[in-house]
């Protein structure tokens, strides 16, 4: 059995028993345990700073890719126009 983070300590081999209570003990092992809480806490707030700011960053590219590609489909759109009327004035159908 592997055992990590508070279940690794034993308040009560520290110590005597005559020192302290079994409820004291259990409060010290409720201590260690909400102190590694507290830390996954912070690791997991850590995580979610980082991959907001890569959501970020995706969606800024994204972004610019969408506008890039809306304004090169407009100005093939105004060559295509431009291009079919002079064509048409050509072929004397206009």
């Amino acid at each position: 059995k592997i055992v990590k983070g508070a279940m690794t300590t034993d308040h009560f081999k520290n110590k005597q028993e005559s020192e302290f209570s079994d409820v004291e003990g259990q409060l010290e092992d409720l201590n260690d345990e909400l102190s590694e809480l507290m830390a996954d806490l912070e690791e997991v707030r850590l995580r979610e700073d980082d991959l907001r700011r890569v959501n970020e960053k995706i969606n800024r590219h994204v972004l610019f890719y969408s506008v890039t590609a809306c304004a090169i489909m407009f100005a093939v759109g105004g060559y295509q126009l431009f291009h079919m009327k002079s064509f048409f004035k050509k072929k004397k159908i206009i």
